[in-house]
């Protein structure tokens, strides 16, 4: 969980920052992020089932402020338009993905106890050390989308190159 918590509250960061986002809206998704990890990793400490299953609904709800938080990000990029846009659908898309996953391997190893703990480990391990590849493969290949170029040129600006 401390992974979780700060891996993704930057992954969270960088996606505000590649949209462009003010300050309150990366903020509130970076906070919604330690909401969702915290109350999970209370979920999973939790002895009682009654227990256990209100702190998970409390990180859904963490879960669901950095799903919104990231919609808000795309408003953002959606103006800019052009390979900015494609790049960050990609990498939001894949982090909401990775996210609800982890969720879904909770509901099944801790909430329901049909998993064995190797077998839940393993799930998330392939499900961060996957996501987060791909998110940051996307990311180191995308210097032009990131730098403004990559738009496609007038004709005049072809013709005086």
């Amino acid at each position: 969980y401390i992974d979780g918590l700060i891996c993704n509250s930057i992954l969270v960061f960088l996606l505000g920052l590649i949209a462009d986002s003010n300050t309150t809206d990366i903020t509130s998704a970076v906070g919604a992020n330690i909401l969702y990890v915290l109350a999970t990793a209370a979920a999973s400490l939790s002895i009682p089932f009654e227990v256990r299953w209100l702190w998970f609904l409390i990180s859904l709800l963490g879960l669901a402020g950095v799903i919104t938080g990231l919609a808000a990000f795309k408003l953002n990029v959606q103006s800019k338009g052009g390979e900015l846009d494609a790049l960050y659908s990609k990498m939001s898309y894949i982090t909401i993905g990775c996210f609800c996953v982890q969720a879904l391997v909770w509901v099944f190893a801790q909430g329901f106890n049909s998993f064995s703990v190797s077998l839940e480990m393993t799930c998330y391990a392939l499900v961060d050390v996957v996501g987060k590849t791909v998110v940051c493969a996307l990311l180191f290949g995308a210097d032009a989308a990131l730098n403004g170029e990559g738009e496609p040129e007038s004709e005049e600006a072809k013709e005086v190159v």
